[in-house]
């Protein structure tokens, strides 16, 4: 048997050039696994909940590829009483949100709340708009009102997937991974990896 001794590096050990390397070659290493998104879906789904959606599935695409826009989700909206105050509580700086409470409650302050949707995505998103007795006919232009606010939340979801990849894609939060993990290297740059 023969027993091999290789000499391990932490990043910061490591010569500039190798860290370039490094870093080049880890450069997706905050956003190889399917955790990275988690905290923008949570934060989607609780502002759901208080604009009235409950949002049984969020999926996305960063390239745009799929779907009527880069993030959807199947659920359904209906009315939620004093949404546009809540939401000034949960997110006070983000005023896109307070739109989209502000405008969903004005609808259904016309209509008593009536208003609800149901939204799925089948190689595209599909929103349908009708009354909650279902008796009559929503007009056209509170439909497409409603479609449009809730396509504009699933433009915001995906601009903050967007920004959450991009700052986890940036140099300084790779050498942040790479240093909080204590992950080790040998003196060219090659990652070892501990079975």
């Amino acid at each position: 048997m023969n027993t091999i001794t290789i000499h391990t590096y932490s990043f910061s050990e490591l010569k500039k050039e190798v860290q370039k390397k490094v870093i080049k070659e880890q450069w997706d290493i905050n956003i190889s696994h399917d955790l990275w998104y988690d905290p923008v879906f949570e934060d989607s789904k609780e502002i759901g909940k208080i604009l009235g959606l409950e949002i049984k599935e969020l999926g996305f695409s960063l390239d745009n590829s799929w779907g009527d826009n880069g993030a959807w989700f199947d659920g359904k909206y209906s009315y939620s009483k004093d949404s546009v105050e809540k939401i000034k509580e949960y997110a006070p700086l983000d005023i896109e949100l307070h739109g989209f409470a502000s405008k969903l409650a004005e609808i259904q302050e016309k209509y008593s709340g009536e208003i609800r949707a149901y939204i799925t995505v089948r190689r595209h998103v599909e929103i349908e708009v009708e009354y909650l007795s279902g008796d009559e006919e929503v007009p056209d232009e509170v439909e497409t009102a409603v479609k449009a606010i809730l396509q504009e939340f699933m433009d915001w979801i995906y601009e903050q997937l967007h920004k959450l990849q991009e700052s986890l894609l940036t140099t300084e939060d790779i050498i942040y991974t790479l240093e909080s993990n204590d992950y080790q290297f040998t003196e060219n740059g090659n990652r070892i990896i501990y079975l």
